[in-house]
């Protein structure tokens, strides 16, 4: 996932009151699929990394190498890092945002209904692109949230529909309302 893409989502859940929560919380939370964790590096720089501790997502070579020579620090967390390759650790009282990410089969099964009910090229289905640009109309509005509601079990509002701008928009969407 791009740095920019990475801040466009941290920037449109900016506002959006997160409770910080506590290391059991996380892991808890991190055994579920990936997770976008916001902090502030020791050096005061904020940071966002993909996050993980699902076992059917990290590589099963990176599950042995997991933890090995390091001992447990209660404030620190662990945790696989899908976009960086490698296991990556965050302080827990750093934590500034913690959001879950669209999976790659939300992101597919997404697309999916986006070009089905487009009839757009797979080609066009990109995070930044709008409905707007991808020629979207309120008919098609109405199908795209109705094959959402199907395939994710979600009730989605008008109020929600109408917030959904972007393709990447979609995703976190989604990745909020089903994890």
């Amino acid at each position: 996932m791009s740095g920019n893409i990475t801040q466009f989502l941290f920037d449109r859940w900016n506002g959006v009151e997160q409770p910080k929560g506590n290391r059991e919380d996380y892991l808890e939370k991190l055994k579920s699929g990936v997770w976008l964790v916001q902090f502030t590096k020791v050096d005061g720089t904020p940071s966002v990394m993909e996050v993980t501790l699902d076992p059917s997502i990290i590589p099963v070579t990176e599950q042995l190498t997991e933890g090995k020579g390091r001992p447990e620090q209660p404030h620190l967390i662990s945790a696989y890092s899908p976009d960086r390759g490698g296991w990556r650790s965050f302080t827990v009282a750093n934590v500034t945002d913690f959001q879950p990410h669209a999976n790659r089969f939300q992101i597919l099964r997404i697309d999916e209904i986006l070009v089905n009910h487009l009839g757009v090229d797979p080609s066009q289905i990109r995070p930044e692109n709008t409905f707007a640009y991808l020629g979207c109309d309120s008919l098609d509005v109405v199908e795209i949230v109705m094959a959402l509601e199907d395939e994710f079990n979600l009730d989605i509002t008008d109020e929600e529909a109408e917030r959904i701008l972007t393709v990447q928009d979609l995703y976190d969407f989604v990745a909020k309302r089903v994890s």
